[in-house]
């Protein structure tokens, strides 16, 4: 296995290109305590001429923190133009990526220009609003320095919105308060503020929806809503 000093590898900044997604600080102590103990197993992946960072980030963050000197290299052809693709190819091939850190990854490329709207949806199969949403949840993971996980995000863009969700992910980045208590925090503000309508309109949806699809039990259907309602 090729070793390589991390000192000639050329790791650009997270906001320039595609790198690995970021890492919860549960998981990215877990992945320092696996190097510490076991080594690095899986080489990082660096372009063999322009001696650029392709897939490996974290891997190499580890091994700054834990002083290393060099790490272990697959060095391969790729060329710095084609350098963000093999990333894209790298990442979304991982078998144990999550639908929600697909999301992420096709975000980061909107986010950075390097795919459109319109390119994702070709490419994925997804609806337009699910990749805004990938690029949105992307957005708030990077303003808080990857401190918060895909799912976590979502949860946030989910409550509060773009805009708050950025605001919550400053917060988390500047302060170092704790993640789950910002995202509990949130979600409790946002419930103390719902409507009984808003409340009531994701069950509601449903009915209809099963309304719609089996009309021919509409009447039964309008007796277990009627037997409900009496029950309360």
């Amino acid at each position: 296995m090729k070793q390589m000093l991390i000192s000639d590898i050329v790791v650009k900044s997270r906001n320039n290109y595609l790198n690995d997604l970021p890492l919860t600080e549960a998981e990215f102590n877990e992945l320092t305590e696996s190097i510490r103990q076991e080594g690095i197993r899986v080489p990082v992946v660096v372009d063999k001429k322009s001696k650029i960072l392709v897939d490996g980030y974290n891997r190499i963050a580890v091994a700054k923190k834990l002083k290393m000197d060099e790490v272990p290299v697959d060095l391969q052809d790729i060329g710095e133009d084609n350098i963000e693709r093999t990333q894209y190819e790298l990442q979304v091939g991982r078998r144990n990526l999550s639908a929600n850190d697909r999301k992420v990854i096709i975000g980061r490329l909107i986010n950075l220009k390097k795919l459109t709207v319109e390119q994702a949806v070709k490419a994925t199969g997804m609806k337009k609003g699910q990749v805004k949403f990938g690029a949105k949840v992307a957005d708030i993971i990077d303003k808080s320095d990857g401190k918060l996980s895909a799912r976590d995000a979502q949860k946030l863009v989910k409550v509060k919105g773009r805009k708050g969700a950025a605001e919550a992910a400053k917060k988390i980045k500047e302060t170092g308060k704790g993640v789950k208590e910002i995202v509990k925090e949130a979600i409790v503000e946002k419930k103390t503020k719902m409507t009984p309508h808003q409340i009531m309109e994701k069950p509601m949806r449903l009915f209809e929806e099963a309304f719609d699809e089996y009309p021919q039990f509409e009447k039964e259907f309008r007796k277990i809503l009627k037997s409900f309602i009496d029950s309360l």
